[in-house]
């Protein structure tokens, strides 16, 4: 589990003139499925979504799991 840092639109895929699915705003919980240098691939928890975001807009993981990778899905 992450949380947003800044706000990112939440898209449909890793590009970034795809479709807008939604907005993850500063401070919500999102789920990290996949992480790269420039992307995050994962479900906003608050909303549901499930799409890409900024990777720098998400804050470190915070859960069981300390090893600084990608959160199992």
């Amino acid at each position: 589990m992450r949380t947003a840092i800044a706000a990112s639109a939440i898209r449909q895929s890793s590009r970034l003139d795809s479709e807008r699915l939604g907005q993850l705003a500063s401070g919500d919980a999102f789920e990290l499925y996949e992480l790269s240098s420039e992307q995050g691939w994962g479900r906003s928890v608050a909303s549901g979504v499930v799409g890409f975001v900024d990777a720098a807009a998400l804050g470190p993981h915070v859960g069981d799991n300390d090893t600084g990778q990608a959160d199992a899905a």
